[in-house]
């Protein structure tokens, strides 16, 4: 009899732990990460009403570790397709101002790039020398949930 209490524990417990039972249980995501081509995520976060606020898009991370900056790196023209892809230039608005983003970060250097700010969205490139590491597309007027 206790084999068997046992064995029913842990078919609870491990089947808890669904996508569904989790939404239920906690809400929608604030964010979740999804595969956008072989070995590239994006990161979509989401503001109250469920619009997308922020994505960010990066390639697969060799470690799993949460707290370790991205390292990884993705060509440029590949960055550029997903980007037009996930916000086209017709949703983007105009063009308010391209800038270089001239920054040291220690110890990565993971701060330079370029940043552009439209009248709906800034997209903002970290790396270069067609050696990208991500892009961090946010929208104007949307703040993420926390």
């Amino acid at each position: 009899m206790r084999i068997l209490f046992a064995i029913l524990f842990i078919c609870i417990s491990v089947n808890g732990q669904s996508q569904e039972a989790l939404r239920k249980k906690y809400g929608p995501p604030i964010s979740e990460t999804l595969t956008i081509r072989p070995g590239v995520f994006v990161t979509v976060s989401y503001a109250e009403t469920g619009d997308v606020c922020e994505m960010i898009i990066h390639p697969q991370q060799l470690t799993l570790d949460l707290n370790s900056p991205i390292t990884e790196t993705m060509q440029s023209t590949t960055l550029t397709e997903i980007i037009d892809e996930v916000v086209p230039r017709s949703q983007r608005g105009k063009l308010i101002m391209g800038t270089f983003l001239n920054i040291v970060c220690l110890p990565l250097n993971n701060c330079f790039g370029a940043m552009s700010t439209y009248e709906r969205v800034t997209i903002r490139r970290i790396g270069g020398d067609d050696k990208e590491r991500y892009a961090r597309i946010r929208w104007e007027g949307r703040a993420c949930r926390k």
